[in-house]
């Protein structure tokens, strides 16, 4: 029987990144000899108390999904459905409701992983995320990542979590400047490894979408927006998608769009169908560096904090060329060096790699 390990992540329906690093931190654990299964805490809610999974749950069991995609006001429910339906059937997941649920999973378990995605970040509620490891010894909590998602958190919500990340035994974090403040508060040194979506190859993400019926003929390009876009970003878009020939797939959170409802490994397929990618989403760019797409980068419209961790990606990637800035042309943007990003990635594997294998069974 194998080890189980039980991870402690945000559960977001709404992002297709935070479900696909949830996917690969799965892939990584079972690779790794264990059993994976995530914490879910449901922090969204329908009508003010019930929990929107559910919601979700009661669609699947009667079968109302296509009903429920020609209600123009639970578009958003529909789009939750379908990332909600891929964890079902991907990534074994327990809904924690109380303290008795969570007691139960974690007696169960020899490890405690902590990540991917932004779970170090203030706006996740920290107290659920370090409330749900006790005081268990140190040296079975692993790091899948995880990201402060800023590098300058509030002072009064670090004081809140030094001392649970000092009890990380083998702290790891995503961003060099979540190494920094990671250093600052604890005193120890943490290793920057990357997010676990490259941890998968190009191979390996092709071979898991490869189901996914997308338009294969048509020439397209894909837009994957978090922040604001509709009135800045969207436009031009479009404007070269027609200089180029090419339809426009808008996948962002809040396009009403019927591709927009799409499963995260169906983002995925669209992304490896697509001659260029518009995006403000630190996933959905690494996505396209592992799958070798033309990727343009926007600032995120309203999220500030979100964009330090991309600047750092672009550093890292060599990825200047790629940046859109206000009034700029689209048209030479999106292209960089493959073969430096290839090697990069793989250095960015074996490093990450390295640190997994002392866990290994």
């Amino acid at each position: 029987m194998r080890k189980k390990i039980c991870i402690a992540t945000p559960v977001d329906y709404g992002n297709f990144g935070n479900r696909l690093q949830n996917y690969a931190v799965h892939m990584i654990c079972e690779k790794m000899g264990l059993e994976p299964v995530t914490l879910a805490v449901e922090y969204s809610f329908v009508c003010g108390k019930i929990p929107k999974h559910r919601i979700l749950e009661l669609i699947h069991t009667f079968h109302i999904g296509n009903l429920i995609s020609k209600v123009n006001k639970l578009k958003s429910i529909n789009k939750s459905y379908a990332s909600w339906l891929f964890t079902k059937e991907t990534i074994k997941t327990v809904y924690i409701e109380n303290q008795d649920e969570l007691n139960r999973v974690l007696t169960q378990s020899v490890y405690f992983g902590i990540g991917g995605d932004q779970i170090f970040a203030s706006y996740w509620n920290e107290i659920i995320w370090f409330s749900m490891f006790p005081e268990c010894d140190s040296s079975r909590k692993i790091c899948f990542s995880p990201s402060f998602g800023t590098d300058s958190p509030d002072k009064a919500y670090l004081k809140k979590i030094e001392l649970e990340l000092k009890s990380i035994g083998h702290l790891a974090v995503r961003e060099e400047s979540g190494c920094k403040i990671a250093k600052d508060l604890t005193g120890k040194n943490a290793l920057r490894i990357c997010d676990p979506v490259v941890m998968l190859s190009k191979k390996d993400w092709i071979r898991a979408a490869a189901k996914k019926e997308v338009l294969q003929k048509e020439k397209k390009s894909l837009t994957y927006f978090l922040g604001e876009y509709q009135k800045t970003y969207f436009p031009k878009v479009e404007n070269e998608a027609q200089k180029n020939g090419w339809c426009v797939i808008d996948v962002s959170r809040s396009s009403k769009s019927k591709e927009a409802a799409c499963d995260p490994l169906t983002f995925v397929a669209y992304i490896n169908s697509a001659e260029c990618i518009y995006t403000d989403s630190f996933h959905a760019i690494m996505l396209a560096l592992i799958l070798n797409k033309r990727v343009v980068i926007f600032e995120r419209a309203g999220g500030k904090e979100m964009n330090t961790r991309i600047m750092e990606l672009i550093k890292r990637y060599n990825l200047q060329s790629c940046v859109y800035t206000e009034n700029e042309s689209l048209e030479k943007l999106g292209t960089y060096n493959i073969d430096e990003v290839n090697k990069i990635l793989e250095n960015e594997r074996i490093c990450a790699d390295d640190y997994y294998k002392q866990f290994a069974v």
